[in-house]
């Protein structure tokens, strides 16, 4: 009993503090059993209304550490002790406008850190570079030119037009 309390105390600080992304869209997403692996032990791709979603554990230069699930956390089938590697170029959120209807990107994972606003387009994917408790870092293109910065406002999955 000792122990399973022990483990639930050391295990929340990874599930308070990990952030969620979705698959990209396009193409497969292969899935590793480490950060270098080059073997890939599960293959996902998007198909019609099945829609996968990434809770991130850990960051190396080119991979998170995942626990992935279908949709909803509670609906998926998988254990919960399964963690898997992705490489980042497969990790998308969809920012979501302010109130300016812009989207508002934070020069550091900080409120109060420098903003910049870029014009919302609906069902754009921005590719996810890093994580931290409250901000996702992400990479986008605009006027030809690569833009990174930090969001805290984005959805896991495509929204749909009404």
């Amino acid at each position: 009993m000792r122990n399973t309390i022990l483990c639930l105390i050391l295990s929340l600080p990874i599930w308070c503090s990990a952030q969620e992304t979705g698959i990209s869209p396009e193409g497969l997403t292969f899935l590793y059993d480490g950060p270098e692996s080059y073997n890939a032990v599960r293959i996902l791709q998007p198909a019609g209304e099945l829609t996968y979603k990434f809770k991130l554990i850990e960051d190396t230069p080119l991979r998170f550490k995942i626990k992935y699930y279908f949709g909803d956390e509670r609906q998926s089938a998988l254990p919960d002790t399964v963690y898997y590697w992705v490489n980042k170029l497969n990790c998308v959120v969809y920012p979501l406008p302010s109130d300016n209807k812009k989207i508002k990107i934070f020069e550091s994972p900080d409120e109060n850190s420098k903003i910049e606003y870029y014009k919302y387009i609906p069902h754009e994917a921005v590719f996810v570079t890093g994580f931290t408790h409250e901000f996702l870092k992400v990479i986008f293109i605009r006027n030809k030119e690569a833009r990174e910065g930090w969001i805290n406002n984005y959805s896991v999955f495509r929204r749909k037009l009404k």
